[in-house]
């Protein structure tokens, strides 16, 4: 049995949804639900589900599982890695992390919501249109946005193997998953070493993909169960769990009791 379950992810993942009356969000669902079938220790209220569900909207994939860390940190502190359950939902792969003297962690979508921060936000829509095209045009940059989620991906993995903990994933869609499988072909040689294929190929190849939810989060919940923001209402969150995630832990779980067992 769990005595902790550790959620983190973008504005798919927050507490609660984004509906006006501010429902739950999937991971309240899913811990109604494990603890129900006695996979999970019933002990959650709304003060441990603020300080272990850690979805923040906005939030790029640095993020979300630095959080995640984070969190896990505190919590192995308290329980043993056996004890605890994580599950973390990738986003978009553009979102950038900065430092900030006023905001020690912040989110950026593109170079509007930088100046932003600083209190510059005089900029009617062709003014931000052009600032967030000049953002993409000179910094953003594919290849690097791949390579840091996998790489993010890859570290937070670790950190759990080392700590005993379990640990899946969920993609926010399934375009997402497409691109970082998609490695790009470099023949220059000249080309600077992370625009190469041959890290994200390593990364790719020791990320234990067995670990995430076969399909992405919009491309198993009904579109009647969207809001027109995109985002799915409870009832949706509530329909990932039962149709998919619950029995995906729930399989996982006793896949690793068999193991255990076999080699005993």
């Amino acid at each position: 049995m769990y005595k902790s379950l550790i959620t983190s992810g973008c504005s798919f993942s927050t507490l609660r949804t984004t509906e006006r009356r501010g429902l739950p969000g999937w991971s309240v669902h899913l811990e109604e639900k494990l603890s129900k079938t006695g996979l999970l220790e019933n002990n959650f209220d709304e003060k441990r589900r603020k300080k272990s569900y850690v979805g923040v909207g906005g939030n790029g994939n640095m993020l979300i599982c630095r959080r995640a860390v984070k969190t896990l940190i505190s919590e192995l502190k308290e329980y043993n890695g056996e004890e605890i359950l994580c599950i973390v939902q990738i986003s978009e792969l553009h979102r950038h992390q900065f430092w900030n003297s006023n905001y020690q962690n912040h989110h950026n979508h593109d170079g509007y919501e930088i100046l932003k921060l600083y209190n510059k936000t005089n900029f009617d829509d062709s003014e931000r249109c052009r600032l967030s095209d000049i953002h993409y045009r000179n910094f953003q940059n594919d290849v690097n946005d791949e390579l840091n989620t996998l790489w993010n991906i890859f570290t937070l993995q670790n950190f759990c193997v080392l700590n005993g903990v379990d640990l899946f994933f969920m993609f926010m869609n399934n375009e997402i998953k497409d691109r970082l499988f998609s490695v790009p072909i470099c023949k220059d040689i000249n080309k600077l070493p992370e625009e190469r294929p041959d890290i994200k190929e390593y990364l790719i190849e020791n990320i234990n993909w067995d670990n995430f939810l076969p399909n992405g989060i919009s491309d198993i919940i009904p579109d009647e169960f969207v809001l027109k923001d995109g985002h799915p209402t409870s009832v949706g969150y509530e329909y990932l769990v039962n149709k998919e995630l619950e029995a995906f832990v729930r399989w996982k779980v006793r896949k690793k009791m068999r193991k255990s067992l076999t080699n005993v």
